[in-house]
C-alpha cells in the first residue's frame, strides 16, 4: 500500500487532478495532516486541529466521490484517528473539513 501526502500530488492514474489545493484563509490555519502511516491493513492519521471546533473526516477511492468516515470535536490541538477498514483497498484518500467553528 502506498501513502500519498494530500498536498503533494497532481495526477491520479489517467485523470488530472491539478485543481487539488490546500487553501488557507482567515486568522486561524485550517485543519491539516500532521502525521500518517499505513501498516497491517490500517491507516493512522494525526491531524492538527482547533480545540472545540467540529471536523468531518472523509475518505474517497477516486477523489470524486467522498464518504464521511467520522465526525469529531477535539479538546486538544491534535486529533488521532485509525482507519481499520484498509484491507483490500487499492487506493484511499482522506480529507478533513471543518463543520463548525
Amino acid at each position: 500500500m502506498s501513502v500519498l501526502e494530500p498536498t503533494h500530488f497532481t495526477m491520479w492514474p489517467l485523470a488530472s487532478r491539478s485543481g487539488v489545493a490546500r487553501v488557507f484563509g482567515g486568522a486561524v490555519a485550517p485543519a491539516g495532516f500532521a502525521r500518517f502511516a499505513a501498516a497491517g491493513g490500517q491507516f493512522h492519521l494525526t491531524l492538527n486541529v482547533q480545540p472545540g471546533h467540529t471536523y468531518a473526516l472523509e475518505a474517497s477511492g477516486d477523489l470524486v466521490h467522498w464518504t464521511r468516515v467520522t465526525t469529531h470535536t477535539p479538546l486538544t490541538p491534535m486529533w488521532e484517528f485509525t482507519d481499520t477498514a484498509m484491507a483490500g483497498t487499492s487506493a484511499k484518500f482522506y480529507r478533513v473539513r471543518e463543520i463548525t467553528p
